[in-house]
């Protein structure tokens, strides 16, 4: 499914490292105050085979690759791969799940992620649907010095069926048992999802989320205690025009403010989505 996008992001140029004898890092000017536009390809396979009348397993498997105009020699891709099991009991249901996720930059593997999660769901009122899921990852970052970190959240979603609103809470720490302490941190998501049918072949969506992310280790890079917040607005409109197709005008608002400038950064993303369901 071809997607056509454009982006403007909102950086700094200069970014101080006071501990190197207060040099500055000057950042290429097509990352930064530049619009430029990209072609994104994202492909998704999703199987599901009844055992029984209250068993099924599933499977699922997703790529992504982005070639930017500008960008070209970045070329990011990313690889999801997913094996789970679910018995139902009733209006209550319980899911086992193993997950691998891995995210490729300029040809280099920047996060490898493997996790196993359990997701009990059950209806506590009519047309409302609550998930409760426990979650162990173990993340590698092979850029990184092969660092490797453990994973611990808890997750409870919440969805309205009449409305099509959802919300969803996730907390979670991640941890080194290495020396290497960088990227030991807290963090949790808050995010609401809502969609809605207009017409009888439009439909939008609306999400709206929000990451903090505390870092435990003071950086000795840049002198700062290092937190994050970020926060993202998307708003789409699918509009489908036969045969499984469908196309999606959106807008994407990204807005991270951390306190390493290197990370900070405000986007804007345009896109326009063409995908075809088969």
């Amino acid at each position: 499914e071809p997607r056509r996008l454009h982006q403007i992001v909102i950086a700094i140029d200069v970014v101080g490292i006071p501990v190197l004898n207060h040099r500055s890092l000057v950042l290429n000017p097509l990352l930064v105050r530049r619009a430029s536009s990209f072609t994104e390809f994202n492909g998704e396979a999703d199987l599901k085979v009844p055992l029984s009348d209250s068993v099924e397993i599933g499977a699922r498997a997703a790529a992504m690759a982005r070639y930017n105009n500008s960008l070209y020699v970045y070329f990011p891709h990313s690889y999801f791969a997913a094996l789970a099991v679910e018995k139902r009991f009733g209006s209550f249901s319980l899911d086992l799940a193993a997950n691998y996720m891995q995210r490729r930059l300029a040809g280099y593997r920047i996060v490898e992620r493997v996790s196993q999660e359990v997701t009990a769901s059950g209806t506590p009122a009519p047309g409302l649907r609550l998930f409760v899921s426990l979650a162990s990852a173990r993340i590698k970052y092979p850029y990184f010095a092969d660092l490797v970190t453990g994973d611990q959240s808890t997750s409870l979603r919440l969805t309205h069926t009449a409305s099509g609103l959802e919300v969803a809470y996730r907390t979670a720490r991640e941890r080194s048992n290495s020396t290497i302490k960088d990227l030991d941190r807290d963090y949790s998501i808050l995010a609401l999802h809502w969609n809605k049918t207009l017409g009888s072949a439009g439909r939008i969506y609306l999400h709206v989320a929000e990451t903090r992310s505390d870092y435990r280790e003071f950086s000795a890079l840049f002198l700062a205690q290092r937190f994050d917040r970020t926060r993202v607005l998307a708003l789409a409109y699918e509009y489908r025009v036969g045969a499984g197709w469908a196309l999606t005008p959106k807008l994407a608002v990204e807005h991270n403010a951390s306190s390493i400038p290197i990370i900070a950064f405000r986007r804007n993303q345009w896109l326009l989505e063409l995908s075809k369901e088969f």
